[in-house]
């Protein structure tokens, strides 16, 4: 990720992006991005909607990693979380 970006929206709390920026947030996101998501991932939370806890993604993480990365690229694309 381009760190200057990064720095750039962090700083400005603004809605207006540089197109660089923009550009490189609707890139599809890679399984590497994901996979950092979910190591970083706290410890003993709260379990999501359906009461799956991070500690299930880390622990199934080489069975699941493709279809989580697809679901986010989904979402990503389409725009919308499905209810179900």
């Amino acid at each position: 990720m381009d760190e200057e970006c990064v720095a750039y929206v962090a700083e400005a709390g603004q809605r207006a992006l540089p197109t660089a920026c923009r550009d490189l947030l609707e890139q599809p996101i890679s399984l590497e991005e994901v996979h950092i998501a979910v190591i970083k991932g706290g410890k003993n939370k709260a379990p999501g909607r359906y009461g799956i806890g991070l500690e299930f993604y880390k622990a199934n993480w080489e069975k699941i990693q493709d279809n989580i990365a697809a679901l986010m690229n989904q979402m990503l694309v389409e725009r919308k979380v499905s209810s179900q």
